[in-house]
């Protein structure tokens, strides 16, 4: 009763086999029948075989199907194969017991080969869908460990530079021989110490934006004044690489909207830097349109670039597109994922388009109504 080996593998363990002759020709073609005549035989062809599913019958002599069960289901190679008991009518009284060593269902003798052909069709789909799901978990519990990995490694990176730096200069502050030498190396030490700060109260922002202790707290705000030191700050980094700035529609200073300030600045702020740390030439655009109650900010770049997978990866939390990018560029890879929070809860919406080689683009779309310069708190 062999078929094709490509179809799933069905053991069956009954010392009187020709009990489910009417079965196994009903089923011939779909499976691949293997049949044992003893306990014993059935275990070692199921740790042979490996079947998809055991039809094991209660009644044998010597070892019953009581005990060739319990030993399957105490062997980890094999417990996770289902078992289906085919039992007499008259032994009804044993499905308790059977189910309680784990078997998965019952058949009873003389067999419907059609109840009998659907509830194993079922329980084999089931468990492919089982095993499956498991797979699944196994390869993102996998994908998530070597995400955390990349991530301590970044973050040992972003740490350990700054540090040094503040070691560094401090002991030049203590060797310095004059006062104005020592004033400059204590003025890069607190360039240095603001710069780690910032990664620090950056991963803490994100924890919060994830865990949903982040606090959105509207109140009026001069937008214009906002996008004017954003501006500023951007454009001389932008041109300090020798990149060429364009800006669009800004507002003048005084143009009040109600919104959170400290949260649309970190937005803005990271999406700017972004355009000026992954552009090398080229330029890089800062625009600003205003539609209904939707104040729109789009920044553009002729940078690397990405491509949809990159894409994917980017939005994540702990996963820069490249882990090489983060010894090159810098980074922990969480700008983007706390950007797409931040943005989700303000009720506003996110868009990128990129193309690796030519640039990218992101639209930030947030609700800011026009605001009184009295609601200012």
């Amino acid at each position: 009763m062999k078929s094709d080996g490509q179809c799933p593998t069905i053991l069956i363990i009954d010392d009187t086999p020709a009990n489910l002759m009417v079965l196994g020709g009903a089923l011939e073609g779909e499976f691949d029948l293997r049949v044992a005549t003893s306990g014993a035989e059935g275990l070692r062809l199921a740790a042979d075989l490996r079947p998809q599913l055991i039809l094991l019958d209660i009644m044998m002599p010597e070892m019953d199907g009581f005990e060739v069960c319990r030993r399957l289901k105490a062997d980890p190679l094999l417990q996770g194969i289902p078992v289906i008991f085919v039992t007499a009518l008259s032994e009804r009284h044993a499905e308790v017991a059977g189910l309680a060593l784990g078997a998965a269902d019952y058949i009873t003798k003389p067999v419907n080969v059609d109840i009998a052909r659907q509830r194993i069709h079922n329980l084999i789909e089931r468990e492919a869908l089982r095993r499956q799901v498991e797979t699944n978990a196994l390869e993102a519990a996998s994908q998530l460990a070597r995400l955390k990995l990349e991530f301590m490694r970044n973050m040992s990176h972003e740490l350990r530079t700054p540090l040094n730096g503040i070691l560094g200069l401090a002991m030049m502050g203590q060797r310095a021989g004059d006062l104005e030498k020592a004033k400059v190396s204590f003025h890069r030490i607190e360039v240095v110490a603001t710069e780690y700060l910032a990664v620090v109260e950056h991963i803490l922002d994100f924890d919060d934006a994830q865990s949903g202790r982040l606090e959105i707290v509207r109140g009026a705000f001069d937008l214009g004044l906002l996008l004017d030191d954003l501006v500023f700050q951007w454009s001389e980094r932008a041109m300090a690489k020798g990149l060429q700035v364009m800006t669009q529609g800004l507002p003048e200073l005084g143009s009040w909207y109600d919104g959170d300030a400290r949260w649309i600045n970190e937005i803005l702020r990271q999406l700017l830097d972004n355009s000026v740390k992954f552009t090398d030439q080229g330029q890089v655009t800062f625009s600003v349109s205003h539609e209904r109650e939707m104040m729109c900010f789009s920044i553009a770049d002729s940078g690397i670039g990405m491509s949809d997978e990159d894409l994917y990866l980017a939005f994540h939390p702990f996963q820069q597109v490249d882990g090489s990018l983060t010894r090159r560029f810098g980074g922990v890879g969480l700008a983007l994922a706390l950007v797409n929070l931040l943005v989700e809860r303000m009720g506003g919406s996110l868009r990128v388009e990129s193309t690796p080689g030519v640039g990218t683009r992101f639209d930030v779309r947030l609700p800011l109504a026009p605001a009184e310069p009295n609601m200012a708190r």
